[in-house]
Protein backbone atom coordinates (compact mmCIF):
# COMPACT_ATOMS: atom_id res chain seq x y z
CA UNK A 1 0.00 0.00 0.00
CA UNK A 2 2.55 2.59 0.90
CA UNK A 3 4.39 1.60 -2.57
CA UNK A 4 1.00 2.39 -4.15
CA UNK A 5 0.90 5.58 -2.19
CA UNK A 6 3.77 7.19 -2.99
CA UNK A 7 3.39 5.69 -7.08
CA UNK A 8 0.08 8.24 -6.98
CA UNK A 9 2.08 11.00 -4.87
CA UNK A 10 4.95 10.88 -7.44
CA UNK A 11 1.87 11.34 -10.60
CA UNK A 12 0.61 13.92 -8.88
CA UNK A 13 4.11 15.53 -8.24
CA UNK A 14 4.93 15.21 -11.64
CA UNK A 15 1.66 16.79 -12.85
CA UNK A 16 1.33 19.78 -10.53
CA UNK A 17 5.31 20.26 -11.61
CA UNK A 18 4.12 19.82 -15.47
CA UNK A 19 1.33 22.27 -14.53
CA UNK A 20 3.67 24.76 -13.36
CA UNK A 21 5.79 24.50 -16.25
CA UNK A 22 2.74 25.00 -18.47
CA UNK A 23 1.75 27.98 -16.63
CA UNK A 24 5.62 29.72 -16.82
CA UNK A 25 5.64 28.64 -20.47
CA UNK A 26 2.47 30.32 -21.17
CA UNK A 27 3.60 33.20 -19.33
CA UNK A 28 6.60 33.76 -21.37
CA UNK A 29 4.89 32.92 -24.41
CA UNK A 30 2.54 36.07 -23.42
CA UNK A 31 5.32 38.04 -22.17
CA UNK A 32 7.33 37.26 -25.83
CA UNK A 33 4.33 38.09 -27.80
CA UNK A 34 3.78 41.45 -25.85
CA UNK A 35 7.58 41.86 -26.03
CA UNK A 36 7.68 41.43 -29.65
CA UNK A 37 4.84 43.59 -29.96
CA UNK A 38 5.90 46.52 -28.39
CA UNK A 39 9.53 46.18 -30.53
CA UNK A 40 7.23 46.30 -33.77
CA UNK A 41 5.16 49.25 -33.03
CA UNK A 42 8.44 50.96 -31.79
CA UNK A 43 9.81 50.43 -35.04
CA UNK A 44 6.90 51.53 -37.06
CA UNK A 45 7.03 54.77 -34.81
CA UNK A 46 10.55 55.13 -34.79
CA UNK A 47 9.87 54.79 -39.24
CA UNK A 48 7.17 57.17 -38.95
CA UNK A 49 8.62 59.72 -37.08
CA UNK A 50 11.93 59.38 -39.54
CA UNK A 51 9.67 59.94 -41.81
CA UNK A 52 8.07 63.07 -40.57
CA UNK A 53 11.45 64.59 -39.96
CA UNK A 54 12.51 63.63 -43.51
CA UNK A 55 9.34 65.10 -44.82
CA UNK A 56 9.86 68.03 -42.85
CA UNK A 57 13.80 68.94 -43.98
CA UNK A 58 12.62 68.44 -47.43
CA UNK A 59 9.82 70.28 -46.88
CA UNK A 60 11.94 73.28 -45.61
CA UNK A 61 14.50 72.65 -48.38
CA UNK A 62 11.56 72.88 -51.07
CA UNK A 63 11.83 76.54 -52.51
CA UNK A 64 8.35 78.52 -52.83
CA UNK A 65 7.00 79.75 -55.92
CA UNK A 66 5.44 82.64 -55.62
CA UNK A 67 4.95 85.98 -57.75
CA UNK A 68 7.50 88.90 -57.43
CA UNK A 69 6.47 90.59 -60.21
CA UNK A 70 4.34 93.84 -61.10
CA UNK A 71 1.11 93.92 -59.21
CA UNK A 72 -1.65 95.76 -60.45
CA UNK A 73 -4.35 96.03 -57.59
CA UNK A 74 -7.66 97.76 -59.11
CA UNK A 75 -10.96 98.52 -56.17
CA UNK A 76 -12.88 100.96 -59.18
CA UNK A 77 -14.93 100.53 -61.79
CA UNK A 78 -13.60 103.10 -63.92
CA UNK A 79 -9.92 102.10 -63.09
CA UNK A 80 -10.88 98.31 -63.86
CA UNK A 81 -12.42 98.71 -67.37
CA UNK A 82 -9.56 101.30 -68.59
CA UNK A 83 -7.32 98.41 -67.65
CA UNK A 84 -9.17 95.83 -69.10
CA UNK A 85 -9.29 97.54 -72.52
CA UNK A 86 -5.36 97.83 -72.05
CA UNK A 87 -5.40 94.02 -71.47
CA UNK A 88 -7.43 92.94 -74.74
CA UNK A 89 -5.48 95.62 -76.40
CA UNK A 90 -2.11 94.17 -75.87
CA UNK A 91 -3.25 90.50 -75.70
CA UNK A 92 -5.40 89.78 -78.76
CA UNK A 93 -2.48 90.94 -81.11
CA UNK A 94 -0.37 87.40 -79.94
CA UNK A 95 -1.39 84.70 -81.96
CA UNK A 96 -2.05 81.85 -78.47
CA UNK A 97 -2.60 84.69 -75.91
CA UNK A 98 -3.64 82.66 -72.61
CA UNK A 99 -3.68 84.63 -69.15
CA UNK A 100 -4.19 82.91 -66.01
CA UNK A 101 -6.93 83.14 -63.73
CA UNK A 102 -8.30 82.55 -60.54
CA UNK A 103 -10.88 84.17 -58.19
CA UNK A 104 -11.57 84.48 -54.21
CA UNK A 105 -14.39 84.81 -51.97
CA UNK A 106 -15.25 84.85 -48.40
CA UNK A 107 -15.90 81.33 -46.81
CA UNK A 108 -19.13 81.11 -45.71
CA UNK A 109 -20.05 79.04 -42.18
CA UNK A 110 -23.96 78.97 -42.93
CA UNK A 111 -25.16 75.66 -44.60
CA UNK A 112 -26.32 75.93 -48.22
CA UNK A 113 -24.39 79.43 -48.08
CA UNK A 114 -21.91 80.92 -50.25
CA UNK A 115 -20.52 84.18 -50.40
CA UNK A 116 -20.08 86.30 -53.43
CA UNK A 117 -17.16 86.36 -55.56
CA UNK A 118 -15.09 89.29 -54.38
CA UNK A 119 -11.63 88.82 -56.36
CA UNK A 120 -10.66 88.40 -59.76
CA UNK A 121 -7.01 87.26 -60.63
CA UNK A 122 -5.73 87.66 -63.65
CA UNK A 123 -2.11 86.97 -64.83
CA UNK A 124 -0.73 88.14 -67.89
CA UNK A 125 2.38 87.39 -68.26
CA UNK A 126 4.97 85.77 -66.21
CA UNK A 127 5.51 89.39 -63.78
CA UNK A 128 2.35 90.91 -64.51
CA UNK A 129 -0.48 90.13 -62.26
CA UNK A 130 -4.14 92.23 -62.06
CA UNK A 131 -5.76 91.68 -59.11
CA UNK A 132 -10.01 93.32 -59.43
CA UNK A 133 -11.40 93.47 -56.13
CA UNK A 134 -15.01 93.36 -57.64
CA UNK A 135 -16.51 93.05 -54.37
CA UNK A 136 -15.75 96.71 -54.02
CA UNK A 137 -17.25 97.66 -57.22
CA UNK A 138 -20.73 96.05 -56.63
CA UNK A 139 -20.68 94.19 -60.29
CA UNK A 140 -18.13 93.10 -63.23
CA UNK A 141 -17.16 96.41 -64.83
CA UNK A 142 -18.44 95.93 -68.78
CA UNK A 143 -14.62 95.66 -69.85
CA UNK A 144 -13.62 93.18 -67.74
CA UNK A 145 -16.81 91.00 -68.81
CA UNK A 146 -15.59 91.70 -72.33
CA UNK A 147 -12.12 90.53 -71.13
CA UNK A 148 -13.80 87.36 -69.81
CA UNK A 149 -16.01 86.70 -72.90
CA UNK A 150 -13.06 87.03 -75.17
CA UNK A 151 -12.71 84.49 -77.06
CA UNK A 152 -9.16 84.80 -78.24
CA UNK A 153 -7.57 85.50 -74.88
CA UNK A 154 -7.49 81.53 -72.92
CA UNK A 155 -8.31 81.56 -69.18
CA UNK A 156 -6.26 78.89 -67.53
CA UNK A 157 -6.49 77.73 -63.99
CA UNK A 158 -7.33 74.79 -62.13
CA UNK A 159 -11.05 73.39 -61.73
CA UNK A 160 -11.43 76.52 -63.54
CA UNK A 161 -14.70 75.50 -65.06
CA UNK A 162 -16.63 75.02 -61.36
CA UNK A 163 -15.25 78.93 -60.96
CA UNK A 164 -16.76 80.43 -64.29
CA UNK A 165 -19.95 78.87 -63.43
CA UNK A 166 -19.37 80.64 -60.07
CA UNK A 167 -19.44 83.85 -62.22
CA UNK A 168 -23.01 83.17 -63.76
CA UNK A 169 -24.14 82.32 -60.79
CA UNK A 170 -22.99 85.33 -58.53
CA UNK A 171 -22.64 88.01 -61.62
CA UNK A 172 -25.04 88.54 -64.89
CA UNK A 173 -23.15 86.71 -67.21
CA UNK A 174 -23.65 83.82 -69.48
CA UNK A 175 -20.39 82.13 -69.15
CA UNK A 176 -21.63 79.27 -71.23
CA UNK A 177 -19.31 80.24 -74.20
CA UNK A 178 -15.88 81.12 -72.24
CA UNK A 179 -16.35 77.26 -71.11
CA UNK A 180 -16.53 76.15 -75.13
CA UNK A 181 -14.44 78.53 -76.33
CA UNK A 182 -11.78 80.30 -74.04
CA UNK A 183 -11.08 77.85 -71.30
CA UNK A 184 -8.24 75.86 -70.37
CA UNK A 185 -8.14 72.77 -67.42
CA UNK A 186 -4.66 72.64 -66.62
CA UNK A 187 -5.39 69.96 -64.23
CA UNK A 188 -7.16 67.93 -67.38
CA UNK A 189 -4.11 68.80 -69.65
CA UNK A 190 -1.80 67.65 -67.64
CA UNK A 191 -3.32 64.49 -67.42
CA UNK A 192 -3.39 64.34 -71.56
CA UNK A 193 0.15 65.44 -71.60
CA UNK A 194 1.32 63.47 -69.21
CA UNK A 195 -0.53 60.40 -70.30
CA UNK A 196 -2.05 59.82 -66.12
CA UNK A 197 -5.34 60.41 -64.62
CA UNK A 198 -4.81 62.37 -61.48
CA UNK A 199 -7.31 64.60 -59.56
CA UNK A 200 -4.48 67.21 -59.35
CA UNK A 201 -4.53 70.52 -57.22
CA UNK A 202 -2.62 73.56 -58.03
CA UNK A 203 0.18 72.26 -55.63
CA UNK A 204 0.85 69.20 -56.77
CA UNK A 205 0.93 70.46 -59.94
CA UNK A 206 3.48 72.61 -58.78
CA UNK A 207 5.53 69.96 -56.74
CA UNK A 208 5.71 67.41 -60.10
CA UNK A 209 6.11 70.29 -62.62
CA UNK A 210 8.88 72.66 -61.09
CA UNK A 211 9.55 70.37 -57.45
CA UNK A 212 8.13 73.89 -55.92
CA UNK A 213 5.55 74.49 -52.71
CA UNK A 214 3.40 77.14 -53.03
CA UNK A 215 1.87 79.18 -49.88
CA UNK A 216 -1.04 77.26 -49.03
CA UNK A 217 -2.17 79.11 -45.91
CA UNK A 218 -5.56 78.45 -44.15
CA UNK A 219 -5.83 81.51 -42.38
CA UNK A 220 -5.22 83.27 -45.65
CA UNK A 221 -7.24 81.11 -48.13
CA UNK A 222 -10.08 81.30 -45.45
CA UNK A 223 -9.46 84.83 -44.57
CA UNK A 224 -12.13 87.81 -45.81
CA UNK A 225 -11.78 88.89 -49.66
CA UNK A 226 -14.41 91.08 -49.38
CA UNK A 227 -12.81 93.81 -47.28
CA UNK A 228 -11.33 96.52 -48.81
CA UNK A 229 -8.09 97.16 -48.38
CA UNK A 230 -6.79 93.67 -48.98
CA UNK A 231 -3.23 93.14 -47.34
CA UNK A 232 -0.06 92.75 -49.09
CA UNK A 233 -0.24 88.87 -47.73
CA UNK A 234 -3.79 88.30 -49.34
CA UNK A 235 -1.99 90.14 -52.79
CA UNK A 236 0.83 88.44 -52.68
CA UNK A 237 -1.20 84.74 -52.37
CA UNK A 238 -4.13 85.63 -54.65
CA UNK A 239 -1.60 86.94 -57.55
CA UNK A 240 0.49 83.65 -56.57
CA UNK A 241 -2.46 81.44 -57.72
CA UNK A 242 -3.26 83.31 -60.91
CA UNK A 243 0.80 83.15 -61.74
CA UNK A 244 1.37 79.92 -60.98
CA UNK A 245 -1.59 78.62 -63.16
CA UNK A 246 0.12 80.46 -66.13
CA UNK A 247 3.76 79.12 -65.45
CA UNK A 248 1.65 75.52 -65.33
CA UNK A 249 -0.29 76.03 -67.99
CA UNK A 250 3.26 77.56 -70.48
CA UNK A 251 5.34 74.38 -68.81
CA UNK A 252 2.83 71.88 -70.26
CA UNK A 253 2.12 73.45 -73.49
CA UNK A 254 6.13 73.28 -74.42
CA UNK A 255 6.38 69.80 -72.99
Amino acid sequence: MEEMQEEVNKKNDEKVQKRKEDIIKQKNTKFDKALQSAKQKFKEEKKEATSQVFDQIMNEQTKEMKFEGKLIYSSHTNDCNMLCEEIEMALCDLTEAFVGFDMEWPVSYRVGKEDKTALIQICTAPDTCYLFHISCMGCIPSNLKSLLLNKHIKKVGVNIESDIWKLERDFDIHVIDIIKNSMEDIGVLANKILGCKENWSLEGLVKHLFNHKINKDPILRKGDWSKYPLSEEQKCYAATDAYVSYKVYEKLVNM
